[in-house]
């Protein structure tokens, strides 16, 4: 009775969330002006808090510089570039909203009107793709890449940045995200997401936008049910709730786990099921 409740909760939480939310109300220039020039902002501490873990993960289970890592979203910034370029030869960024990809883009060609990261630091790496994505996609997370292979097992790590929370309007799709990444990761390789937990919105610039709300048990599940990703390490993170931001519960955890070979056993007894729910 427990689960069926639990199930039957979790399909009612749907996240309102449309494409146009962000295609026409979104501004990456202040996004980007707020989070990095304003010392004091409310992200400031789980900014810290994330750079500083996500370095600790790496370090503990990288045992040399590898190859590719798909950054999947987390908006215009680049603070998660320049920690995992240290890591890797390759960076793929994919983003959703254009203006967010077009941000990144103006500062790879080194365009006048892009914004002045060499505050902050002044290092890129030349080789890299850089695309959009959807995790709402039929057949793929990724919507303009131009070749067919890219849902083949092809990244050492993908990391996603308070992303997902946003991005999923329902509980079958993020199940479905979580699955496709560990499809696209190589054996061995690290899937790492940050979200909040619980959060129902956000508010940035005078516009709320919705989430979907995540827990501990929602994140392992999806994780283990996928077949072939470890159980996953959580570190989290508590911070005084800040209602100016809209932020229902600002708990941020850090969830990271590993393809493994050959399918759990809990993935053969949930398979049939999760199938008709992705496809």
């Amino acid at each position: 009775m427990g689960d069926e409740t639990n199930n039957k909760t979790q399909q009612e939480h749907v996240n309102p969330w449309k494409a146009s939310d962000y295609l026409e109300k979104w501004n990456p220039n202040a996004y980007l002006i707020y989070f990095n020039m304003n010392e004091n902002s409310f992200f400031r501490p789980f900014l810290d808090f994330q750079t500083s873990n996500t370095s600790k993960i790496l370090d503990t289970n990288l045992n040399k510089k590898q190859y590719r890592v798909l950054e999947y979203d987390g908006g215009p910034c680049r603070w998660s570039s320049l920690l995992l370029a240290h890591y890797f030869n390759e960076i793929w960024f994919c983003k959703f909203v254009p203006s967010n990809l077009e941000s990144v883009q103006d500062w790879l060609d080194e365009k006048l009107n892009a914004f002045d990261w060499k505050p902050f630091f002044n290092y890129t790496l030349e080789n890299g793709q850089i695309f959009r994505c959807d995790v709402n996609g039929k057949h793929s997370l990724f919507l303009d890449y131009p070749d067919n292979k890219n849902d083949q097992e092809q990244f050492d790590m993908i990391y996603s940045s308070f992303c997902l929370e946003i991005a999923c309007p329902a509980y079958d799709i993020f199940r479905q995200t979580i699955y496709r990444f560990s499809n696209l990761l190589k054996p061995d390789g690290i899937l790492l997401i940050s979200s909040f937990i619980n959060a129902t919105s956000h508010i940035f610039n005078c516009n709320t936008f919705t989430d979907l709300p995540l827990n501990e048990e929602i994140i392992r599940a999806s994780f283990e049910n996928t077949g072939h990703l470890t159980q996953p390490i959580r570190v989290s993170f508590d911070s005084k709730c800040d209602p100016l931001h809209g932020i229902t519960d600002d708990r941020m955890i850090i969830n990271y786990g590993f393809k493994i070979l050959g399918e759990t056993d809990i993935f053969r007894e949930y398979k049939l099921d999760y199938f008709k729910i992705i496809l």
